[in-house]
């Protein structure tokens, strides 16, 4: 006879189960956030596995679920607004729509005695970047930049790759001036996830463009970026821009070093 499963071991195969699902939703980078410890859920200061949190979190849950926010909606949530816990918003926010979530977590966050956590605003992060509403992913950084949160610069790695899925070349052009004023020096993988989404649809002008702002602009290790771009045709089989690139690098002072030749050939593969 089977013996039947612990709770602890239930609970350790939804884990697995829905990280494997998240895998399937986000980008790589973003997985490799959400997986990071310093915004993982393990710091949340709420053990999930107590009855009367379980309890009010699914009462919560059922209150919230399949409603759009409205005055009714407020008012049976305010017999939770002095139960709130980092662990409980951050669950509701992460299984709400976009629009709920955000309703949700505006409202969370004015209640007496509750303040949100890194961990709330990232997943708030997750769901708008996930939903497609980039400004508001934006804003959100913006709001922990206010409440002097640390941001992991992968975010912004993320925001341009999304903006580049959606055609929003423009956006993601903003990107590196945005990071600055962040206080982050904008890092290859940016150059490279802009500059792959330029390729990927077939803006070869943008990307162009993008390239000789390199040439123009005093950047230290200039060469990493180049190489970047170099990776970034290539990916795309567009050899002949990967060859205007190189000849560029010739051109800056920084002739393509073996580095160059790797990404190259490891582009070259993956097409």
């Amino acid at each position: 006879m089977v013996a039947p499963k612990s709770d602890v071991t239930l609970r350790i195969n939804f884990s697995i189960a829905s990280r494997k699902h998240c895998c399937r939703s986000f980008s790589a980078e973003t997985v490799d956030l959400m997986n990071r410890s310093d915004i993982s859920t393990n710091q949340v200061e709420l053990d999930p596995t107590i009855p009367k949190a379980k309890s009010n979190l699914r009462k919560v849950l059922e209150v919230c679920g399949g409603k759009s926010w409205n005055k009714d909606v407020e008012e049976a949530l305010g017999e939770y607004s002095g139960k709130l816990s980092h662990h409980l918003v951050a669950r509701v926010v992460q299984n709400m729509g976009s629009d709920f979530a955000q309703q949700f977590f505006t409202w969370s966050g004015k209640q007496e005695g509750y303040e949100h956590s890194k961990h709330v605003y990232i997943k708030m992060f997750t769901n708008l970047i996930r939903s497609g509403k980039f400004e508001k992913a934006l804003e959100i950084l913006k709001e922990m930049k206010e409440n002097d949160m640390s941001i992991n610069p992968k975010l912004f790695v993320t925001l341009v790759h999304y903006f580049g899925k959606a055609g929003m070349a423009a956006k993601a052009e903003e990107i590196p001036e945005i990071m600055e004023s962040f206080g982050f020096r904008p890092n290859p993988k940016v150059y490279d996830a802009a500059l792959t989404g330029f390729i990927k649809a077939g803006d070869y002008e943008r990307a162009e463009k993008w390239i000789q702002r390199l040439s123009d602009e005093s950047i230290e290790s200039k060469i990493d970026y180049f190489n970047s771009a170099v990776a970034a045709y290539a990916r795309s089989n567009e050899m002949k821009f990967a060859q205007k690139v190189m000849e560029e690098m010739e051109k800056n002072d920084c002739p393509p070093n073996i580095q160059t030749y790797k990404m190259l050939v490891k582009s070259i593969r993956l097409v």
